[in-house]
């Protein structure tokens, strides 16, 4: 049991600074990720607004906003966090950057900002249980992809199900479930709601 409570833990310490890299389960039906949709008179402006903001947004492995110069990305976006490996859980990487938002519940790793650009990710919360020795968790995460020069770049949202038990430390999978292209130069008008 302590075994397990440790575990948990540091699952949990891990987690709470955003330090989650994803895996990819071979064995699991994987759906195709979903295009993310605008909310009324939202744009690819709102979401590049959002995270250049360094009081709602730090991008790892850097821990900074986005960064833009001369509309087009100043850094790499496509490595991952790999902090993780620290505490025993061993997952494939993906080559893009996690995204912590300031604003977020427990386990909410999508913040609220989020909420207020897109119709989709509202709905997407956070899910945990505990039963004798077990433990279950289902968070959801985004992440961005793009390279130094590029203008646009990949916003994506994961989720992430990991399973525990007191026998091993479990089974956990990863799935890319949307997706955005957001340009840094781009006609607002064709942006809006599509």
């Amino acid at each position: 049991m302590k075994k397990l409570i440790a575990i948990i833990s540091s699952f949990s310490m891990v987690a709470s600074m955003a330090s989650i890299s994803a895996t990819v389960n071979s064995c699991t039906t994987i759906k195709e990720a979903v295009e993310l949709k605008y909310k009324n008179l939202k744009s690819d402006k709102d979401v590049i607004d959002l995270l250049t903001n360094k009081e709602k947004v730090n991008i790892f492995p850097n821990g900074k906003p986005l960064i833009i110069k001369d509309n087009k990305l100043n850094d790499d976006y496509d490595k991952p966090y790999d902090d993780i490996a620290a505490t025993g859980l061993h997952v494939a990487k993906i080559n893009e950057s996690l995204i912590q938002f300031a604003s977020k519940e427990h386990f909410n790793y999508l913040g609220y900002d989020l909420n207020d650009i897109f119709e989709d990710v509202e709905s997407l919360k956070a899910e945990q249980s505990h039963e004798d020795y077990n433990a279950k968790w289902k968070l959801y995460f985004a992440t961005i992809n793009g390279k130094k020069g590029e203008a646009s770049f990949m916003l994506n949202i994961y989720t992430f199900d990991l399973d525990i038990n007191s026998i091993k430390f479990g089974a956990h999978k990863s799935e890319k479930v949307y997706y955005r292209t957001i340009n840094l130069v781009s006609d607002q008008k064709s942006a809006v709601n599509k």
